[in-house]
């Protein structure tokens, strides 16, 4: 789970978010977030035993759209 919000500190509700997982070969995989409970939180299930590389949270709201690196 991920909370994300704006410059201002207020829950960013209505983005498009997901979990990008970078793999040395320059493949990776997009793991969309789905709409959390509170305001402004994202969040996905993880297939058990998966291993997580180079993981960024992708965010997209209106015509813009930046990463930003997380330790799993």
């Amino acid at each position: 789970m991920v909370r994300i919000s704006d410059t201002e500190g207020r829950p960013l509700v209505g983005a498009e978010a997901s979990l990008v997982d970078h793999i040395g070969d320059g493949g990776g995989n997009t793991i969309p977030l789905d709409p959390g409970p509170e305001p402004g939180t994202y969040r996905a299930v993880l297939p058990p035993g998966r291993t997580l590389r180079d993981l960024r949270v992708r965010i997209t709201t209106s015509n813009t759209r930046f990463d930003v690196p997380v330790e799993p």
